[in-house]
């Protein structure tokens, strides 16, 4: 329990999210085993904070101009809930925010463009209804 708590705290601490657009596909999943076979992980379940909310690895990662990444509210009790996706820097301050609608069963694809930003490492953050999954990308400089 140790361990988890920790990790949590590391997230919130370094937890900032920025990206943009949005495409919708319908898809929706068990929700007791979702964050188990979700595709969206392909495999990786590092990151995983609650299985109430599925946030995919952005790809590709390292990015220099814009990366994509899905996510998927897997919880019933959830849909109609606020859902808010943002990036944020190492510091912890708003990037950018990406997503504020309600909750439903679509797995959702955001394209975040990171145009203007420095180099560096970022975190994404999807949060709803008191559940949340964060994970890490890089922004790399453009050749």
């Amino acid at each position: 329990m140790a361990v988890r708590s920790v990790f949590i705290f590391a997230v919130f601490v370094i937890t900032g999210l920025g990206a943009s657009a949005q495409t919708y596909s319908s898809s929706p999943v068990n929700a007791d085993t979702a964050y188990r076979s979700n595709p969206i992980f392909e495999g990786d379940t590092t990151g995983i904070v609650d299985s109430s909310v599925v946030l995919g690895q952005n790809y590709p990662n390292p990015f220099s101009s814009s990366t994509d990444f899905r996510f998927q509210i897997v919880d019933p009790s959830l849909y109609g809930k606020e859902v808010n996706v943002s990036v944020f820097d190492m510091v912890g301050h708003t990037v950018k925010m990406l997503y504020e609608y309600n909750a439903d069963a679509a797995v959702h694809t955001l394209t975040f463009n990171a145009a203007g930003l420095r180099p560096g490492r970022y975190t994404y953050r999807l949060r709803c209804g008191g559940h949340q999954a964060a994970r890490l990308m890089s922004v790399i400089a453009q050749q």
